[in-house]
Formats: C-alpha cells, sequence, structure tokens
C-alpha cells in the first residue's frame, strides 16, 4: 500500500511540474512575442496551446482545468497594462479573460476526454486479447492442475507478477500444495501452511478477495462450490486499476468454466 501511495505522490508531482513547465514555456515565449511586437492575440494562442499540452501530459481534468485559470491570470499579470499586477484598466480585457478561460476550459476538458477514451479502448482490446489467449490455451487442458497451471502462467504473463493457483479437490478441501510462476516457462510447487483456515477464510469472504500477508486470493467458484484460489502478490495487487482487476475476474471466470467442465465430465 505505501508503494502504492507513493507513487501516486511522484505522479502527481510530475504533473503539477508539468503544468507550471507548459505555463512558465508560454510566458517566456509571450516575453519574446511581446519584444517582436506581435500583437497579444498571438500570446492567447500561445497560452491556449500550452494548456492544450497540460491536458495531454497529464492524467485527469484536473490539471487542465487548473492551467486554464493559472493561464488566464498569468496572461494578465504579465501582458496586460497595468503590467505585473491582477489589475484591469481596460474594461475590454475583462472579455477576453472570460473568453479565454471558457475557450481553455473546453479545449482541455476535450482534450482529457478524447485521452480517456482511446485509454479505455486500448483496455478492452488488451482486455479482449488476454481473454482469446487464456481460453485458446485452457482447451488444451488435461485436468484441473493443467488449467491452473495455464491459468497461472498466462496471468503471471499479462499482469508481469508471480501468481499462484491453488486447486480445490472434488470434496471441497483446499489441496496441500499450490502452483506459483517462478519466471516465464518454470513453475514450482509450494506446500500450504493452513488448509483450515484458509478454507475458513475463503467461505467466509464478503469481498470480491481475500488479503493476506503474501497474497491477495481471489476465489475461483464454479456452480456449486469453490474450485480453487487465484493467488497474486501483495506487491502488484495493491496498485492494481479497476480495469486490471476486472481483467483479472474476467480471465478467473474463464479457469472456473474450464474447472467446471472436467469437474462434471
Amino acid at each position: 500500500m505505501t508503494t502504492f501511495k507513493s507513487r501516486e505522490l511522484i505522479n502527481s508531482f510530475r504533473y503539477v511540474l508539468i503544468t507550471i513547465g507548459t505555463i512558465a514555456s508560454a510566458t517566456g515565449i509571450g516575453w519574446l512575442f511581446r519584444y517582436a511586437g506581435f500583437p497579444e492575440t498571438n500570446v492567447v494562442i500561445v497560452y491556449l496551446l500550452s494548456i492544450l499540452l497540460t491536458a495531454r501530459l497529464t492524467r485527469g481534468y484536473v490539471y487542465g482545468i487548473v492551467a486554464s485559470v493559472i493561464a488566464t491570470c498569468t496572461f494578465n499579470y504579465f501582458f496586460t497594462k497595468p503590467y505585473y499586477t491582477l489589475s484591469v484598466n481596460d474594461p475590454s480585457y475583462l472579455i477576453t479573460f472570460v473568453i479565454m478561460t471558457i475557450t481553455a476550459f473546453i479545449t482541455s476538458t476535450l482534450t482529457s476526454k478524447v485521452k480517456k477514451n482511446a485509454l479505455e479502448a486500448q483496455e478492452k482490446e488488451a482486455e479482449t486479447s488476454a481473454l482469446f489467449q487464456l481460453t485458446n490455451r485452457l482447451t488444451d487442458a488435461s485436468d484441473v492442475s493443467d488449467i491452473a497451471s495455464i491459468t497461472t502462467d498466462t496471468i503471471s504473463s499479462i499482469m508481469n507478477c508471480r501468481a499462484a493457483c491453488l486447486c480445490f479437490d472434488e470434496r471441497g478441501q483446499p489441496e496441500q500444495s499450490f502452483v506459483q510462476q517462478q519466471c516465464a516457462g518454470k513453475q514450482v510447487r509450494r506446500k500450504v501452511e493452513d488448509t483450515a483456515e484458509l478454507k475458513h477464510r475463503m467461505e467466509g469472504l464478503r469481498t470480491a478477495y481475500d488479503v493476506g500477508d503474501e497474497f491477495y486470493d481471489w476465489p475461483i467458484y464454479g456452480r456449486e462450490a469453490i474450485l480453487g484460489v487465484l493467488r497474486i502478490p501483495v506487491e502488484i495487487a495493491v496498485s492494481m486499476s479497476e480495469p486490471q482487476k476486472r481483467l483479472l475476474r474476467s480471465m478467473i471466470e474463464s479457469a472456473a468454466l474450464a474447472m467446471d467442465r472436467f469437474r462434471s465430465a
């Protein structure tokens, strides 16, 4: 959890620097335009470009909106008389500021929305590809243990982690060991320390997964009972996004269908 918060803090700091950097660059270019005798409308366009870049390089709507307000205030401070104050002597500038702010706000919002839609499309495409890959491999499985091995290998590759899978036997009891991915093409068997305690946690689960010291455990539900547990290392699970969790649930459902098919055969 600490790693996830640190990563979010670093990203937020980076986005703040991007916002400051684009506005500062626009101000510098505005100074050059001013000394070159260019009209103020050119400076406004440069600020709008800086807002567009801020929205493109950051995440969410907040930074683009903040950049819109800062850009308007900066333009007023440096490029309208009286200089170096936020006072306005010419009332016509008020209209300029309002139009500039509205235009910047709309531009920022549209850019963020397009970026968000593109990201969602990429995530959906990746999800479809991952599910096809897993389903295609599961058709070659020879038994439940093979399904666990294939599922572990596929999820480890897609999530870039060392996933694990523990199967339950036909009596609904956890097996004494589980398979875990060590690296590409290599898996190991690890002993379960307390199968009774694990079963109790799974049966009493009220959320989508159980949080342990080493793993986040996602139950693999069959039509009538728990078929197994998919385990994701804590350091990976805490930073998983909602689309990643959604993909993981879909892959677990595919594994559950395959396990159910063998159990009922």
